[in-house]
């Protein structure tokens, strides 16, 4: 069972501490981290360990919480985190509601609360959270694939004019190797997208010469091929 590594963060030690011990009750917990300020929050979404939820005291106050949701999305772990705000009671108004959502929170746990409130809502906002990272890295892929079959194009269309071509495959190899780097959530999502790329990728606009460049030199055959490269650029 996937369970949740957690980062606490609350100026007052005794509330930190509660929350510790209720998650610690549970199974769905693995490691779960106590930190008094945002700063020390921020270092340690920094570090290799993976973080799930951040929960963030009401205690900081909202011209605290608000900036530091915002960047703790922009380090390596917090932005695909989900982040419960730690609210005083279930009697808060919808106006402080929604203020807590637009600050960034993907859910809101109102004090006091039982082991149970504290599984429901963590469940639901790493739910929001994977979909956060599915979004994301759709977008992300969406604009690399077309790079990769352009890139493609560029090489069929060299070698199929008797040019070798070491440029145009450097630069598929590091493009494949962005995708390659990402783990495997991404893979599935680009394999998802890949196909329909592939499968509705129109002809291309070239056609296949072959060419005798066998006595030309090396760099020669270079420079012919970054000036095809440079032609096709727009064409492919």
């Amino acid at each position: 069972m996937k369970k949740f590594n957690a980062l606490i963060v609350d100026n007052d030690m005794a509330s930190r501490m509660r929350l510790k011990q209720t998650a610690s009750s549970v199974v769905e917990f693995g490691a779960v981290t106590l930190l008094s300020t945002p700063a020390e929050a921020i270092s340690a979404l920094t570090l290799s360990t993976p973080i799930d939820v951040v929960f963030v005291s009401w205690r900081l106050g909202p011209d605290v919480i608000r900036p530091f949701i915002q960047k703790a999305k922009e380090t390596s772990q917090g932005q695909d985190a989900a982040y419960i705000s730690v609210m005083k009671s279930a009697s808060e108004g919808n106006a402080s509601v929604a203020q807590v959502m637009m600050d960034g929170a993907d859910g809101i746990l109102c004090e006091p609360f039982s082991v149970d409130q504290l599984v429901e809502i963590t469940r639901l906002s790493t739910k929001v959270r994977g979909e956060r990272y599915e979004s994301r890295e759709r977008a992300a892929l969406s604009l690399l694939i077309p790079d990769i079959l352009k890139q493609l194009d560029l090489v069929a269309h060299i070698k199929s004019s008797g040019l070798a071509p070491e440029t145009s495959l450097k630069v598929l190899r590091e493009l494949c190797q962005r995708v390659k780097d990402r783990d495997e959530r991404s893979h599935v999502i680009y394999y998802q997208i890949a196909l329909n790329a592939f499968e509705n990728a129109p002809v291309p606009h070239f056609e296949a010469k072959t060419k005798n460049y066998g006595g030309v030199s090396s760099r020669v055959k270079k420079r012919m091929e970054q000036k095809m490269q440079r032609d096709l650029s727009g064409k492919v």
